[in-house]
């Protein structure tokens, strides 16, 4: 027997607001502009507020919940999942920003599904007839704990930049190249090349200085950026100090920085590693209002690999 489960309002979608904040900013721009520019700007922030919205209902299509007699299966806030019930570890409930989620875990895969997921049905009381009881106990978290740190201390994290810093800076150059088209077409080409230079030069700008590659192993920490390579081994750090996106790693005469403001979703796997292997291996962490974002003799030589 199967059983399917759908929510029944939008309560999982895209986090909009950074979009939205975009389109507000766009149509505040469009009261100052003139002539064709004020045309363009208002037909890029309908354009953001259909995204927003066509985006937000293909997550609520697909957002869905499969039981059988067993596995559980679906796919949950872009994650897709499939969990056989004789392979649970753990599960228990989680509140994360004030919303209660359900956690389950196996050796392999663990995800979070947000227990308001639907409102007649209550999902924990379904998991409770497929999985024994001593996973639902303190012990089993802890068990799982101990694992998992284990299996994250020996795992390759690997974090880029983010996606969705890469497709708007691609969008803002092809734009750009847009308003110069139409300003040639329309003969007004100085205007154009202005507007369009200036969006061309600033996203151009922010595709090469969000342009970071980072790698954490259980033997170092290794960061390839626009102005260099570093590398900071684990046996030389001497503690982690924390600041608002940031994370510093202090050794010896040596400083290796980390901005997570802009890297892609992998950049909480690498926070969870850092606090993880800090734990293993008794690094101190200190949480501080800012750190130094200057690296010191880091610096990978030319032609030295990672």
């Amino acid at each position: 027997m199967k059983t399917i489960i759908k929510p029944k309002k939008l309560t999982l979608v895209v986090e909009p607001y950074k979009i939205v904040s975009v389109s507000i900013i766009l149509l505040l721009l469009t009261a100052f502009a003139k002539g064709i520019l004020a045309w363009l700007i208002f037909g890029l922030f309908v354009a953001l507020i259909g995204i927003v919205f066509i985006i937000s209902g293909v997550l609520f299509l697909r957002t869905r919940i499969e039981i059988t007699d067993q596995n559980i299966s679906g796919w949950v806030h872009r994650q897709s999942f499939e969990m056989e019930w004789s392979k649970i570890l753990v599960v228990k409930e989680e509140t994360i920003r004030n919303k209660i989620y359900i956690f389950i875990a196996t050796t392999d895969i663990s995800v979070f599904i947000p227990q308001n997921l639907v409102n007649d049905i209550e999902l924990m009381e379904i998991i409770k007839k497929h999985v024994f009881s001593p996973v639902f106990t303190d012990e089993a978290d802890k068990k799982y704990k101990e694992m998992h740190q284990l299996d994250v201390n020996n795992r390759v994290i690997r974090v880029g930049t983010s996606s969705s810093i890469k497709i708007a800076s691609w969008s803002g150059i092809l734009f750009s190249g847009f308003i110069i088209f139409l300003g040639w077409r329309q003969g007004d080409i100085q205007s154009a090349l202005n507007a369009g230079s200036i969006i061309f030069v600033l996203c151009g700008l922010l595709l090469v200085l969000s342009n970071t590659f980072l790698i954490a192993d259980h033997f170092a920490i290794k960061m390839a950026t626009f102005y260099g390579r570093f590398k900071l081994l684990w046996s030389e750090v001497e503690r982690i100090e924390i600041a608002a996106g940031v994370i510093a790693f202090v050794g010896q005469n040596k400083h290796f920085v980390v901005d997570l403001g802009m890297a892609d979703k992998n950049r909480i796997g690498f926070v969870e590693k850092i606090l993880t292997h800090a734990k293993l291996q008794n690094i101190p962490i200190q949480n501080k209002l800012t750190v130094s974002r200057v690296p010191k003799n880091t610096r990978l030589p030319k032609g030295e690999s990672f």
